[in-house]
């Protein structure tokens, strides 16, 4: 259970983000507004490779695609592992960064989360701001509170990730438990470093080992 939830989260994660408008107009969806300096880039056909020590190498790219969800849209991202294709979604709205995907529908585990959407990052956010997300999880019948607790750690720093120094850099927590019989069981603590401009460069993760950016290239809008 921990791992595919987890890794499905790490998935997330990793494939960088769209901005949405706050558009006062009720008569449609929020449009897409597209980035390419931000936090999590989201222009279309921009990539990044990934080498990882204990899960599959994978390369994750923005696509031209876009999906509506709960009346805003959102840029679809696909992540490539062992010639395995993955969707996923992202949108950037007032400073947060916000993941969704369809869990129930893509894991391969008898551990099953629907509507799997939080926010994955926020820019505007001073050190030491955090938030949370608790998710109900079904694991081979029993029901389960799976929660994901954020930490904003450094802002503004450089960091180094295969010979590349990267600037302005937010460096984030995250802790992830679960409740099973009145007990609350941890998962994972990890620390994600995301460069401006570029995005997520590097997880380092106890239970996931280390994730490093190898290759990109973002796309100017």
């Amino acid at each position: 259970m921990k791992s595919t939830i987890y890794h499905s989260l790490l998935f997330l994660t990793l494939i960088s983000t769209l901005l949405v408008s706050c558009s006062d107009d009720d008569d449609g969806p929020q449009p897409l507004v597209v980035s390419s300096d931000n936090y999590l880039p989201n222009s279309a056909g921009s990539y990044w490779k990934y080498d990882a020590t204990s899960i599959p190498d994978y390369t994750l790219t923005s696509t031209n695609n876009v999906k509506e969800i709960d009346g805003k849209m959102y840029r679809e991202f696909l992540r490539n592992s062992n010639d395995h294709t993955t969707p996923s979604y992202l949108r950037f709205e007032n400073g947060e960064y916000w993941g969704f995907a369809d869990l129930a529908a893509m894991s391969q585990s008898p551990t099953k989360i629907e509507n799997f959407k939080m926010i994955l990052l926020k820019d505007n956010a001073e050190v030491g701001h955090q938030w949370e997300h608790t998710f109900d999880a079904n694991s081979n019948g029993m029901t389960l509170k799976v929660t994901y607790a954020f930490e904003i750690l450094e802002k503004g720093i450089s960091k180094t990730v295969k010979e590349t120094t990267f600037e302005d850099v937010i460096v984030l927590q995250m802790k992830s438990s679960y409740e099973a019989a009145g007990q609350t069981i941890p998962m994972s603590t990890d620390k994600q470093y995301y460069a401006k401009g570029v995005g997520l460069i590097k997880v380092e993760s106890p239970a996931s080992g280390t994730v490093e950016l190898e290759e990109y290239k973002i796309e100017k809008e």
